[in-house]
């Protein structure tokens, strides 16, 4: 939570994550685990989205639990 979208050191992100003004709270990545290309478009994130709400968060919470 609160790192900058993109800014993970050792990662190739697109121009399109990298340029992205967001950063991450616990709101963003359900959204953009709901719908990737919607909250960041031009990203090259090939997973089309999770539909399921619950799931989305469920993915959200587990990411956000990571260090």
């Amino acid at each position: 939570r609160g790192r900058k979208a993109g800014s993970s050191p050792g990662f190739t992100y697109s121009p399109a994550m990298k340029s992205a003004n967001i950063v991450w709270t616990r709101a963003n990545p359900v959204a953009f685990i709901s719908n990737p290309r919607n909250v960041v478009p031009g990203n090259r994130m090939a997973f089309s989205g999770q539909k399921d709400p619950k799931a989305a968060a469920a993915i959200a919470d587990y990411l956000l639990s990571l260090k």
